[in-house]
This record gives structure tokens, sequence and C-alpha cells, in this order.
């Protein structure tokens, strides 16, 4: 990213059966809801799928730097750098550069209060078909 304050920020929390639900992709991996898969492949739990995370993060981006019109994405780049669990809180932090919005996502457990997040997807930016038009400012949430 830049190296300035980003220019907003968006917190959601990935609902418990967000993997379940999205296995109606097509993807039936057991490594998404099943514990005893997840810990035969070297996780502490199910993780969520990689492109639903994404969707996450670039939905994020639309609302804040789109208005919410997904009409105007044209492209995104990024790199998966971490794992998201069911229950999580993922930060969306972007900054406007014209029609490229760069952008990373960081994730936390949802019972965890204290402790830092973690880098989920880095290097990353979404193409819009026109400069960004970013949103109400609001405060950067502390995740």
């Amino acid at each position: 990213p830049p190296p300035r304050a980003c220019d907003a920020s968006h917190t959601e929390c990935v609902g418990a059966q967000q993997a379940r639900l999205y296995r109606l992709s097509g993807d039936y991996n057991p490594l998404h809801v099943d514990p005893a898969a997840a810990r035969a492949q070297g996780f502490e739990s199910p993780i969520l799928h990689g492109l639903c995370t994404l969707g996450y993060a670039v939905r994020a981006v639309l609302l804040l730097c789109a208005r919410g019109d997904a009409a105007r994405f044209r492209a995104v780049r990024a790199r998966f750098v971490g794992t998201v669990s069911p229950g999580d809180f993922v930060r969306t932090r972007v900054w406007a550069e014209g029609r490229r919005v760069v952008f990373v996502a960081e994730a936390k457990g949802g019972e965890e209060q204290e402790g830092a997040s973690r880098m989920v997807i880095g290097n990353a930016y979404v193409e819009l078909d026109r400069d960004a038009e970013l949103a109400v400012p609001r405060p950067v949430a502390r995740l």
C-alpha cells in the first residue's frame, strides 16, 4: 500500500455458516467444513474458501470507492497470504489511486479482543471504470 494512512476501511464479520453456504459454488473440499479434515491438513479448524475471502474484500472496496456499484468493477489482482475462519472479522483497508484502488485485508478471530490482526490478502488492487469516489469517510476501525 502507499506510505500513508488508508483512505477508508470496512470491517465485517464472516458468518459461522459462510463456508457451508459457499459450497454452493461447487467447491466441496471438506477442509472448509469438517474439523477433522482441516486438522489433517494442518489447520486448527475449517477455513473459509479463498475466493470467498476475496469476495468480502472486493465487496468492501466497491462499497467504499464505487458507491456499491458492481458494474464499475473492471479487474482485481490479489495475493492470498493468510486464512480466514468462519466467525472471524475481516477488515479491508483501501487507498484510492485514481481508477486503481489498492487494498489489504486483515482478519481477527471473533472471540479475540486483544492482539494483532493477521494479513490475509496483500499486494492487491481493484481497477474501476473511472476514478474512485470515496464514500463518506469513516474513522479507521481498530482490529
